[in-house]
């Protein structure tokens, strides 16, 4: 079955670039990665074939792939075991593809890789104030954002020379390109405790 998913997939991609590096299809993965879930038929399968989910039914439309489409949609609904109008995690199909050896998008891939290592919640230091703690929280969530762009648009400035994603590498560039998320004013976070803060996700 793995094989007729390839096989539709590449039929799907016939007239898209997966491997684009321009910024706003790097742009439109790290949206939908801000949802925990996408419905599969509708989210999920552009997703993975590598579309805008907004412009899929056009896309399909226009190249004649409506019936391969619902053949694609039909397999994952088995494979993943819910219905075609269901959500499924994000990661749970980045697990598919892995097991499947589902090539996805290049953007697509890096993102995921490095947010399958971030899953693990950072815990919080529960003495401090309510406002205090939601103010880090912020802080945290725009660095991991942050850490999110900058493995997709500068990915060998992010990794080891043993290709894993390295912690200081990635807080010196979140500090580096600091004013494209904290346009007003430095991040409190010191360098060093964003690199740990990584370190925590990514060990």
């Amino acid at each position: 079955m793995s094989e007729g998913c390839t096989e539709l997939i590449d039929q799907l991609r016939s007239a898209l670039n997966i491997e684009s590096s321009e910024t706003a299809y790097q742009e439109m993965f790290e949206h939908w990665l801000t949802l925990e879930e996408w419905v599969l038929s509708t989210q999920a399968v552009p997703l993975i074939v590598g579309s805008a989910p907004e412009s899929w039914p056009g896309y399909l439309a226009s190249h004649g792939l409506v019936d391969v489409n619902s053949q694609l949609c039909a397999m994952l609904a088995r494979e993943l075991n819910c219905t075609e109008t269901e959500s499924v995690g994000a990661m749970r199909v980045y697990s598919w593809s892995r097991s499947r050896r589902v090539k996805l998008p290049e953007a697509l891939e890096s993102l995921m890789s490095f947010v399958q290592q971030v899953l693990p919640a950072v815990a919080v230091d529960h003495t401090q104030s309510a406002e205090r703690v939601g103010l880090e929280a912020q802080e945290r969530e725009v660095i991991l954002g942050a850490s999110l762009a900058l493995v997709t648009k500068f990915p060998h400035q992010c990794r080891d020379e043993n290709g894993f994603y390295d912690a200081a590498k990635i807080a010196a560039l979140v500090i580096e390109k600091g004013a494209l998320w904290f346009p007003h004013s430095r991040p409190e976070l010191s360098p060093a405790a964003i690199e740990k803060l990584l370190d925590q996700y990514l060990s």
